[in-house]
């Protein structure tokens, strides 16, 4: 069931990715000299959950992998400088075992 629940969303993320790739295209490629970048990506949060035994809550960490959506605007000062703003959002779960 958990896996059913990561594919859908996965699914979901690639398919607003497309969505936004394709209506911001036209946009992009209209303004050639804008100093803008937009730029929509997917990331992976794979996390090293190796874990030695944890005195406190008596067992291990465990920490699931997760999929997110990032979303980048750059403005270019130059042709080789930029400021960057980030905004992404990652949910994914820590559980202690045993």
């Amino acid at each position: 069931m958990r896996m059913f629940k990561e594919l859908k969303n996965i699914g979901l993320l690639t398919a607003c990715c497309l969505a936004l790739s394709v209506a911001a295209s036209p946009c992009l490629a209209a303004s050639g000299d804008s100093p803008w970048m937009v730029r929509v990506r997917a990331l992976g949060i794979i996390p090293d959950d190796s874990s030695s035994q944890i005195t406190v809550i008596g067992g291990n960490a465990e920490i699931d992998n997760a999929v997110s959506l990032d979303l980048d605007f750059s403005y270019f000062f130059t042709e080789n400088i930029s400021a960057e703003l980030t905004l992404t959002y990652s949910r994914h779960d820590v559980t202690a075992k045993n």
